[in-house]
């Protein structure tokens, strides 16, 4: 299968590249304080690879070195390794990431910092059921003071989402330059024959992420995360409308090349953080700490707080609110 094969490979691809910085750092004609850094963000990228590979794939092989020759490739053991110990290698590459990169700043969020480092263990604690580690964890992200929700959800996912105070990684793109630019807009958008008038020149989407009726039902009344995440209507080149369910997020409708965008995907934002912290307080038996930081995230959507939920009824409130919070992401 072509769509899992390149899962894999690109994932790989990037390991082996992280493989080869790590390993080349110690001899590298640079100053420490550059080597720390670099070192840093490599582990960040390998783990974060590792970690989409993990819960796609589980067992698998390991490779933490860098190959200078084919004879060094085939003598490598290939075999697939335990969920417990590429579960790991994440950990580890994580812990050591947040250190090597708690002094550095100013490197832009398409770049790996200590506070994309420590929201990312603390997911992986949690995906992990490792509660109380989860929670110090991102605590701690909270705790930098470095992050905030935008007022404005819509501009997490449209024209001009750089750098936003939400944003904790985002992976970058730039239209223009063959390569760099997105396909959201194929993906997320329908393919409607016909002449849909949603883009320049009444191009197509491929329509391959739409959302469901269900998804659609879950929006509570009010909730202003619906109008900026789904859409019913496409606008038809001979005019009128045709009904039908489509995607709006990291979409953009200007765009001259539906499949040429440069939105950026948040790969890690924070009301992640606030709704895991949530998450992970209501395991502990802290449920009534856990109401705070679910309703900073609903508050935004200018929904009602939620209030004196027990542990059974926060966890399905919760996960409401992730799909909803989260859709497509």
């Amino acid at each position: 299968n072509g769509y899992i094969g390149s899962i894999w490979n690109s994932s790989y691809i990037a390991i082996s590249r992280c493989n080869n910085i790590i390993s080349r750092l110690e001899t590298a004609s640079i100053s420490d304080s550059k080597k720390s850094q670099y070192k840093g963000e490599a582990m960040f990228v390998r783990a974060y690879c590792y970690f989409n590979l993990v819960r796609l794939f589980g067992a698998l092989p390991i490779v933490s070195t860098e190959f200078r020759s084919p004879n060094e490739v085939a003598a490598y053991d290939m075999s697939r390794k335990s969920v417990d110990e590429v579960y790991s290698l994440i950990v580890s590459d994580l812990t050591a990431a947040s250190d090597l990169l708690a002094n550095v700043s100013g490197l832009g969020k398409g770049r790996a910092s200590a506070g994309a480092a420590k929201t990312l263990l603390g997911k992986v604690y949690l995906t992990l059921k490792q509660y109380d580690k989860a929670a110090t964890v991102l605590k701690s992200v909270i705790d930098l003071n470095q992050y905030s929700l935008v007022s404005n959800y819509k501009s997490l996912f449209t024209n001009n989402n750089d750098e936003l105070a939400e944003s904790i990684f985002e992976i970058k793109y730039l239209s223009g330059s063959v390569g760099e630019g997105n396909t959201f807009g194929c993906q997320l958008v329908p393919a409607l024959y016909g002449g849909m008038a949603l883009f320049s020149g009444n191009q197509l989407g491929g329509g391959r992420l739409s959302p469901t009726a269900d998804v659609v039902n879950s929006y509570e009344a009010g909730d202003l995360r619906k109008k900026a995440s789904v859409s019913d209507s496409i606008p038809l080149a001979g005019g009128g409308v045709y009904r039908m369910l489509y995607g709006l997020k990291f979409v953009d409708f200007t765009a001259k090349d539906v499949n040429d965008m440069d939105i950026n995907f948040t790969a890690l934002r924070y009301a992640d953080v606030l709704l895991m912290y949530a998450e992970v307080l209501n395991e502990t038996g802290k449920t009534a700490e856990a109401h705070t930081y679910i309703n900073m995230v609903r508050k935004r959507a200018r929904l009602a707080p939620l209030s004196k939920l027990v542990k059974v009824d926060f966890a399905v409130a919760l996960e409401k609110e992730r799909r909803v919070e989260f859709l497509y992401e």
